[in-house]
């Protein structure tokens, strides 16, 4: 795991090199280059099966969004079904890049179909769910290809942590479509997305 969090704080500090000294910081999202007010839905690939997933974010004050998601992904006799949602604020390291931060509460649910093997069975439901945190980096490397990348830590009875690396490619102003590495504990994937922002 310590390698994975390395990758990761790695991945979001790349951004921050092309930072120009004569700019500064600005703080705040008024200062943003990037939209926080959108829909997505995508396709998950992972470890223990595949599914949808579906998320939102709107931003209410130039300086914070709030964010829902809804995930579920199963592989027979297994499925698990994740919700988060919360609040977050974002801030400009450049003309092209942000930074943003997010905290939210997590639901998980595991559910195992039962199964029997020479007479002994196994299967059932269980959930789990704590406070979560996601910070990451996003921006425009090219007039319409953004890259993006993100550490998670979930406090769960077990904590949580992963990372996700992607880029997105906007057909228009509006809607864009990415792949992104997804790297969440011991479950590796890739996700396939179509976003619409407003």
């Amino acid at each position: 795991m310590n390698k994975k969090i390395f990758a990761a704080l790695a991945a979001l500090a790349l951004p921050m090199t092309g930072i120009a000294a004569e700019e500064g910081l600005k703080f705040g999202a008024s200062n943003s280059n990037m939209n926080y007010t959108y829909v997505q839905g995508a396709f998950v690939d992972v470890d223990f099966g595949t599914g949808l997933a579906l998320e939102g974010s709107y931003q209410f004050h130039d300086k914070f969004f709030v964010f829902g998601q809804f995930e579920d992904v199963s592989d027979d006799p297994f499925s698990q079904t994740t919700i988060a949602f919360g609040a977050g604020t974002s801030m400009a390291l450049n003309d092209k890049f942000d930074i943003y931060g997010k905290a939210g509460f997590y639901s998980l649910e595991w559910e195992m179909e039962q199964v029997c093997f020479f007479g002994q069975c196994v299967g059932g439901s269980d959930d789990d769910s704590g406070l979560g945190f996601e910070f990451g980096t996003r921006g425009m490397v090219m007039p319409q290809l953004e890259v993006f990348a993100d550490f998670k830590f979930i406090m769960l009875d077990d904590n949580v942590t992963g990372f996700d690396l992607g880029a997105r490619y906007w057909v228009n102003d509006r809607f864009g479509v990415s792949f992104q590495l997804t790297d969440l504990e011991e479950s590796d994937g890739f996700v396939l997305a179509a976003r619409y922002e407003f």
